[in-house]
């Protein structure tokens, strides 16, 4: 969405700005008749202006654009709604591993492993790309770490001079669509943008 904001009101959901994007919604459902779509909304940018994306108004299958109650998603019509690292909506590191070894950072689209089987809510991160091939997930700018392969296995090494790469975090909630009609929620989270990529400096 796109509004020329008065000084102040960026962050504050009041009843004007409220009204200016239910309208701004209404027009944009009715001109999204003509054929099939997905619609992505950015939960950060739109949420305080779109109240129903917060997480305990949205309604599954549901689309409420106005003050009228949420209906059924027309027939073409399936909604996405993403969180991204920007203020904090998703973590900024996570990691799993067996014990006694380093955590690994995950690439792909993904479920939680406690998921529902008609879970819609997937995970996703960009791989990671050839310029970051020699960081290691065990990084460490502080202290001597040991190396954990290759011909100098078990030798201390520190990573003060090399940068780290740690994957943006997606949320991909795949709040509506018509699995009736034959629709793959998975299918779906994998039309998502790229995730943006966090690069520190070690």
């Amino acid at each position: 969405m796109s509004y020329s904001w008065p000084v102040g009101a960026r962050h504050v959901a009041i009843p004007s700005l409220l009204s200016k994007a239910a309208e701004w919604l209404q027009g944009l459902r009715a001109s999204l008749r003509t054929g099939p779509t997905v619609l992505f909304a950015e939960a950060h940018n739109a949420r305080s202006h779109w109240t129903w994306l917060q997480d305990g108004r949205i309604e599954r299958d549901r689309l409420q654009d106005g003050l009228a109650p949420a209906r059924r998603l027309d027939p073409d019509l399936r909604m996405v709604r993403v969180r991204a690292g920007a203020r904090n909506e998703t973590p900024q590191w996570w990691g799993k591993a067996p014990e006694g070894t380093a955590n690994g950072i995950q690439q792909g689209l993904w479920v939680p492993e406690d998921a529902a089987e008609d879970a819609r809510v997937f995970f996703s991160t960009t791989a990671k790309p050839v310029q970051f091939k020699h960081a290691a997930v065990a990084a460490d700018k502080l202290s001597p770490r040991p190396i954990a392969q290759g011909k100098r296995k078990g030798e201390p090494t520190i990573d003060t001079g090399q940068a780290a790469w740690m994957p943006g975090l997606l949320e991909i909630a795949v709040v509506g669509c018509h699995q009736d009609d034959g629709d793959d929620p998975k299918s779906l989270a994998l039309l998502r943008p790229s995730p943006a990529p966090a690069v520190r400096g070690m």
